[in-house]
């Protein structure tokens, strides 16, 4: 028997640490429960020709809802209420709210066709808003195991779903290595993140590793945000331009390297899963960027104060500590898995269900006077940094 597991989240979308979410799901699921099918849905259809693996639009879930054993929400930051996030990912149907269309409708419906559902360390990156404070509430309730990536994000949810269970477990991405079953020696080179602003980067990473023979290979991480996807017309010296064609291949290319640099959270920790250091170059506050504190192995860096250096390994240790949580992570949701497949049969639902549940944080956020005050400002905002960008405001 094959156990049909259903993801939702963003895995329609170029970026490395969206797309790691159901490769590592499906390898940690496998190893408790023997065959098992991973079914991602996202806004958008992906086709194997052309991506990692097949993606089913979110449409088509409310049909396909019942032969699934358990649904599986995240990871990456998928909580989320912020209209704005990602102004040119937009679901095909403008009756699905966008963002929690991807998440919060597919949690109803689950529940609804008594699948179960499971949250695999999302992250909520932001205060939930006024008007979805009844929705979450409901969608922690109905949830079978709720478990979220970083501190900030559990405070936010349990100051709205009180005295809900929600645990804290590290990213998945943590387990990252395991995709790689025989990891080669690491080799003199680095793997270097290609945002625009790459080549500021290179000569301060040599100054903090006092050393001027490694090769950089540069790499784009999440095309989708702004990653060169194509080789500079110039090169810096010792550098060269690699696109892996999948997150394997990244993978591998990190396992190889002597270390990583860049912002992506993801490829630092894909490096860390590995015993590779990286280097990072000071980004904003954002709350999930608080879960590598501590953390050795990593190091930010300033390009306008003077270079220090800490140069230290990660520590065996620390990623041990988290490989055993994950894997409690993963024994709750194969435990679930397993008991809702033994159980047979779900409800079949036309639909129209989806319907229903896609519509309801529209009506809720429409009602807010609050909420069309906070979208209007966020437009403003985005405008204003467009305009100081250059951007054109037409």
């Amino acid at each position: 028997m094959v156990i049909a597991i259903g993801m939702v989240g963003t895995f329609d979308v170029a970026n490395f640490g969206d797309l790691l979410f159901p490769l590592i799901a499906r390898h940690e699921l496998e190893r408790r429960l023997g065959p098992v099918e991973i079914r991602p849905y996202s806004y958008n259809a992906r086709s194997p020709a052309s991506w990692p693996f097949a993606v089913s639009p979110l449409d088509r879930l409310a049909a396909e809802v019942g032969t699934l054993d358990l649904l599986l929400v995240g990871g990456g930051d998928t909580i989320r209420f912020d209209p704005l996030v990602a102004l040119r990912y937009r679901p095909g149907s403008p009756d699905i709210h966008h963002p929690t269309g991807f998440w919060l409708a597919p949690i109803f419906l689950a529940h609804t066709a008594n699948v179960p559902v499971a949250w695999n360390a999302p992250g909520v990156p932001s205060e939930i808003p006024p008007w979805a404070h009844a929705l979450v509430r409901v969608s922690v309730a109905v949830s079978a195991y709720v478990s979220v990536r970083d501190q900030a994000s559990h405070d936010r949810l349990t100051r709205v779903a009180h005295g809900a269970r929600v645990e804290v477990v590290p990213d998945s991405g943590f387990n990252a290595s395991m995709l790689v079953p025989d990891p080669p020696v690491s080799s003199d080179y680095l793997v270097v993140q290609s945002r625009p602003q790459y080549s500021r980067w290179l000569p301060r990473v040599r100054e903090l590793l006092q050393d001027d023979r490694s090769h950089f290979v540069l790499a784009p991480v999440g095309p989708v945000t702004g990653d060169l996807v194509r080789p500079p017309a110039k090169l810096p010296p010792r550098t060269t331009f690699e696109y892996p064609k999948n997150p394997n291949e990244m993978l591998a290319l990190i396992a190889g390297s002597n270390g990583v640099v860049g912002p992506s959270l993801h490829l630092t920790i894909a490096a860390l899963s590995f015993g590779r250091q990286a280097l990072r170059p000071t980004s904003s506050p954002l709350s999930k960027y608080r879960m590598l504190d501590g953390l050795k192995g990593v190091q930010e860096f300033d390009l306008h104060s003077a270079a220090t250096s800490d140069n230290l390994p990660p520590e065996p240790s620390q990623l041990s500590d988290i490989q055993k949580k994950l894997a409690r992570h993963w024994d709750a949701i194969a435990a679930l898995a397993d008991a809702s497949a033994a159980r047979g049969p779900r409800r079949k639902w036309e639909p129209m269900m989806m319907d229903l549940w896609q519509s309801l944080p529209l009506r809720f956020e429409r009602r807010s006077p609050i909420a069309k005050l906070h979208t209007k400002l966020q437009i403003a905002k985005t405008m204003i940094e467009r305009y100081r960008n250059g951007a054109s405001l037409g």
